[in-house]
């Protein structure tokens, strides 16, 4: 029987995922390479709530006699495993390998083909020549499985993504500079957080290597002229072919009421609505939800850690700064490739650029708009507290608690979450005292002067959360409220 080494993170791979159905697929694949008993028996060891899992299989077939053992390198040829934990190899070397593997590997899915068992004891090491790799197509030793993927390990997958994973976590073994830890499989993003290199070749090897394998890399390609640029330190060109973590959704254009309904209570220096007015769009579109903490996270990573004081990944990132609103959007926009909306300049100055295709904060007025999505009561559910609570979180229902998960409340007619309570959101314009609603200013003040916020938020009272309360608040590039976040829009026909 094999021994607990040789599987080093198999257990951690496989188990947390999705269950009995994953599990077995898995079983029966490692049924036929002849390593089902030495699994088996690990699981009864250390995890024996997931061993419980495979209780009610079927008793395996006997297993086939193991492959003969591969015959052992010369020293002429080392591989890649035996160059890092000797020493010989640093790590500015080993990405360099890891870049040439690259392009061998882009020329073999040029081709129509995938090796699917990148590892380093299969990277072979020729003294004065090009790194080369052996074993494609075969199954890497069971000790080298930290290498592969889930959907590798268990059959599900075999394209090109695989090839990505490994090669990924290659280059985190030659950065680790030595044995990788027992757990390293367990949690791959935090253990490439602790390694010593430039942030962005962090967040290229932690997307490279991502679990799901949907999650990561499509292309070589991309992940080779990330990994160079990252190590350039070009670190805001990443992830620019990623697929927004945001979901938009469009909101038609036309002509509707805006203001109108008074705020019985309220002095006119907390809130204020507009005379009942018209006001006409072209359409737009606006996010599903206030950005959530997970949202936020994805985005910025670690050079703008999540401000939130009530953490949950669901809820809406609050304590967020105007300005910060503002670079989240530009960073947003980077990320898919579009052209930032915005330029901060130096000074107290933001600027909203013209023919723009990137993400950027509402308007005052387009916020009202889609809020109210046709209707004129003071909540899209209705009039009354009642109504308030059906649509969101303020202070009559949250207790004190602070912020809560998006989409537990009803959506408006749009289909848009949260508009009502749990955070204010951040809207473009300045405070303005007009008694309608004005074409926004191409320039504002980042860090002085009233701001405008819409919504309420779960501290207010259900009046303040209104479709037509128009909240404001002191900025100076420093205070935050953890009762106050934004939602991201973007122009139509970009």
């Amino acid at each position: 029987m094999m021994l607990q080494a040789d599987f080093p993170d198999l257990l951690n791979t496989i188990m947390p995922l999705d269950g009995r159905r994953r599990a077995r697929r898995l079983v029966e694949t490692l049924q036929q390479r002849g390593q089902l008993s030495a699994l088996v028996d690990i699981l009864h060891r250390e995890r024996p709530d997931d061993a419980a899992l495979l209780d009610d299989e079927p008793a395996p077939a006997p297993a086939p006699a193991p492959a003969p053992a591969p015959a052992p390198l010369t020293e002429t040829e080392p591989s890649f495993e035996a160059a890092v934990l000797s020493g010989s190899l640093s790590k500015n070397e080993a990405l360099n390998l890891v870049l040439q593997l690259a392009e061998d590997l882009i020329a073999l899915h040029e081709s129509g083909r995938v090796h699917g068992a990148v590892c380093p004891r299969n990277i072979l090491l020729p003294p004065g020549g090009a790194p080369r790799l052996i074993g494609a197509g075969e199954s890497p030793p069971p000790e080298q499985s930290f290498f592969l993927s889930f959907e590798a390990l268990s059959g599900e997958a075999s394209g090109s993504r695989v090839d990505i994973h490994s090669l990924a976590k290659v280059a985190i073994f030659g950065l680790y500079q030595g044995p990788l830890p027992p757990r390293a499989g367990h949690r791959v993003g935090r253990f490439i957080q602790k390694l010593g290199v430039e942030d962005g070749v962090r967040r290229v090897l932690k997307r490279a290597a991502a679990v799901p394998l949907a999650e990561g890399y499509a292309s070589l390609i991309t992940f080779r002229d990330h990994l160079q640029v990252a190590r350039r330190g070009d670190a805001d060109l990443l992830l620019v072919d990623q697929p927004s973590p945001i979901r938009m959704v469009r909101v038609p254009g036309g002509a509707a009421t805006l203001g109108g309904e008074p705020l019985p209570g309220v002095h006119r220096h907390v809130a204020a609505v507009w005379q009942e007015t018209v006001w006409d769009t072209p359409g737009f579109r606006l996010s599903e939800t206030p950005v959530t903490q997970a949202q936020w996270e994805a985005v910025l990573g670690e050079r703008y850690p999540n401000p939130s004081r009530h953490r949950e990944p669901e809820a809406p990132v609050e304590r967020v700064e105007w300005l910060m609103a503002i670079r989240f959007l530009n960073a947003l926009s980077k990320r898919e490739g579009r052209r930032p909306v915005y330029r901060v300049h130096r000074g107290d100055m933001v600027e909203w650029l013209p023919g723009t295709d990137g993400y950027r904060l509402p308007t005052e007025a387009e916020w009202e708009y889609a809020c109210r999505a046709g209707t004129r009561s003071r909540f899209y559910t209705g009039d009354g507290e009642e109504a308030m609570g059906a649509a969101g979180w303020y202070t009559g229902n949250t207790g004190g608690a602070g912020t809560m998960p998006v989409r537990w409340k009803a959506p408006s007619p749009l289909g848009l979450y949260d508009m009502h309570g749990n955070v204010g959101e951040w809207c473009w314009d300045a405070w303005s005292d007009h008694p309608s609603p004005q074409p926004p200013a191409r320039k504002q003040p980042k860090k002085t002067g009233a701001r405008v916020y819409r919504g309420g938020g779960w501290v207010l009272s259900a009046v303040l959360c209104a479709a037509g309360a128009r909240c404001r608040v002191r900025i100076d590039g420093k205070t935050t409220h953890d009762y106050i976040g934004f939602r991201v829009a973007q122009s139509l026909g970009t």
